[in-house]
């Protein structure tokens, strides 16, 4: 990795407009047969309005686990919506851009604004890694909160409808999802 020089040009630390819309969506699907709880069926989903680039990727085994709630070990699906929203900074930030990012899950978006998790330690620390490459980069980013109503073409995809995503997002190249790892990993 490269050496951060500990210097931010002034304006990249001043948001002007964005440069970026990027859409998120977690997708989980409920398996009634066999519990109440989210079973991590599903995608993550990011789409960039300016771009049509697009994520589109079933969750891994280890993302599924590391968002598993402490106690009842459950899914966590403000865990997933908030690693969709990281991943897709990463996925589509190019250097010195204003991001926003549109989630239709209110926790994602407290979690992200105030770049803190009181329940996932390992969240915390994705929160930390990408603060840190934003800086590095002169990213900065913001996240709000929209309608599930509105978010029609993430919703679509996350749920793996490719064709229904198609008539509300205007949807170009697929990008390959990465894994993101924090610098410090937990212990």
């Amino acid at each position: 990795m490269k050496q951060w020089s500990g210097t931010m040009a002034i304006d990249r630390i001043v948001w002007s407009e964005p440069h970026l819309h990027i859409y998120t969506d977690a997708g989980t699907r409920e398996d009634k047969s066999t519990s109440p709880a989210l079973q991590g069926i599903g995608e993550v989903w990011a789409w960039c309005r300016e771009t049509g680039q697009y994520i589109s990727a079933p969750w891994t085994e280890n993302i599924i686990e590391l968002s598993r709630t402490r106690t009842s070990r459950l899914i966590s699906v403000p865990f997933l919506e908030s690693y969709c929203i990281i991943q897709s900074i990463m996925a589509f930030g190019r250097n010195n851009t204003n991001i926003i990012v549109h989630t239709d899950s209110q926790p994602a978006t407290h979690i992200c604004t105030n770049r803190w998790s009181k329940t996932n330690d390992y969240l915390n620390e994705l929160i930390a890694y990408v603060d840190y490459q934003c800086v590095c980069r002169g990213i900065l980013f913001q996240v709000t909160y929209l309608e599930r109503g509105q978010n029609y073409g993430a919703h679509f995809l996350a749920a793996g409808d490719v064709e229904n995503a198609r008539r509300y997002a205007d949807l170009g190249q697929k990008m390959n999802s990465f894994p993101i790892y924090p610098v410090f990993p937990v212990a």
